[in-house]
Formats: structure tokens, sequence, C-alpha cells
């Protein structure tokens, strides 16, 4: 509210999103900005704002269960479903994936990350060029559970080893 009050703003890139049936139908529409998602990575979203609705509610546990501590719990309890529903072939899907009039095809794919502002989960970048109003989005797609824990790490200790090391 101070930051509102005080009058900063800042612009950001706005994305639209359509999802369609197998017959061409749309499903449903919607705007967004920031960051969309769909499989893990949505799953985990899910389960931090489950958990955080739940941790909300309890006095002392609130004080401690929150923050990137909720965030970790739900991105590991997600990771570990979803990797057993990969063994049996569950876990993963098709989808087609309009980009400047582009059709990307992908079949078996884990997860998809579209991207609007540089940070990810608070912690991790995965496009450091990337500016919230430069008019681009970040596509981040995964194949599998290892790959996406692979590209997550990468991404954290990169930016957690920027500049100098001493």
């Amino acid at each position: 509210i101070r930051v509102i009050a005080a009058g900063i703003g800042q612009w950001l890139d706005g994305g639209k999103v359509e999802a369609f049936d197998p017959a061409g139908g749309l499903l449903t529409r919607d705007l967004w900005f920031d960051s969309w998602g769909l499989g893990l990575s949505a799953q985990i979203l899910a389960k931090r704002n489950r958990d955080q609705k739940l941790a909300q509610r309890i006095p002392l546990i609130n004080r401690i269960y929150r923050d990137k501590l909720i965030y970790l719990r739900a991105g590991l309890s997600s990771w570990i479903k979803h990797t057993l529903k990969s063994l049996v072939g569950r876990a993963r899907f098709a989808a087609e994936i309009r980009i400047d009039d582009q059709l990307l095809k992908l079949d078996a794919v884990n997860d998809i990350v579209v991207k609007g502002t540089l940070l990810y989960g608070g912690d991790w970048i995965f496009a450091p060029e990337g500016k919230p109003d430069d008019g681009k989005f970040a596509v981040i797609i995964v194949k599998n559970s290892a790959a996406w824990g692979a590209a997550a790490t990468a991404s954290h200790l990169a930016h957690a080893f920027q500049g100098n090391p001493s």
C-alpha cells in the first residue's frame, strides 16, 4: 500500500492464455502477468496455496511454516508425487504453443512455465536478460521430473554464484 501511495509504478508485460478442447472449442481464456504454467509448476503452486491457507489458521504454526519453507515443502512433495506418476506414464501431457505465429507441438511434457518477470518461485532466474516490461516472455519446457529438478537447480546455482566468488 505504501508503494502505491508513493506513486511508484512498474510496467509489466501481460499475456493471454487460451485452452481448447480436442475438437478445437474454446474452454477458457485468461489474462496474466508474472508467470503462467501447467503441469508440475501449477501443482506446486496449488499445493503451496492450500498449505498456506491451512497454516494461516494455526496460530503457532503460521509463524514458522511460511514463505520459502512452505514453498519448499510444496515443491518437494509435488515433485515426488509427480515423479512417481511419471514412472507409470501418467504425469506427462501434450501441448501446442503458439509463439509469434510459430506453432510448437510438444509430446510427453512434464511442465511448461511462461515467465514475464525475472524471478520464478522467489529464487530461480531462468532468463537473466529478461525484463518485466520488454515485450517478451521466457518459456521453460520441461520433459520430465529429473530435467525439472536439474533446470531449477542450475538456474538457482547460476544466480547464487554470480558476481565475485570471494
